[in-house]
């Protein structure tokens, strides 16, 4: 039996939710870390973004850097560089943060 559009929806509407309680409940997880980040470009905003080893491209969301007090060394990042960033939110998909301090570089993962 092949199911009407509207138990079809609803399926996939479900897994949906699903999908993002699950993703919600990562990134919830991931604030506080410094993880190391390779920059791969900015975004629509001039942000700019990049992933950590763990996160596919195409795939999983980016890690984007925020600026603020202390992140002037933002300007002066290039593509492919590794940098080590505090993540401190979510935004959709997306992972935010800052440049971590050298200091906290021992709390990594």
């Amino acid at each position: 039996n092949i199911p009407d559009e509207a138990t079809v929806n609803a399926r996939m509407n479900r897994l949906l939710e699903i999908q993002t309680n699950c993703l919600d409940q990562h990134n919830a997880a991931q604030i506080g870390r410094v993880v190391e980040v390779l920059v791969e470009g900015k975004d629509e905003q001039g942000r700019l973004y990049g992933r950590t080893w763990a996160d596919s491209p195409e795939i999983d969301g980016r890690l984007i850097l925020q600026s603020g007090e202390g992140q002037e060394q933002l300007g002066e990042i290039h593509f492919g560089s590794f940098v080590w960033v505090h993540v401190t939110g979510s935004e959709d998909d997306d992972l935010l943060g800052v440049l971590a301090e050298t200091e906290r570089r021992e709390n990594t993962v």
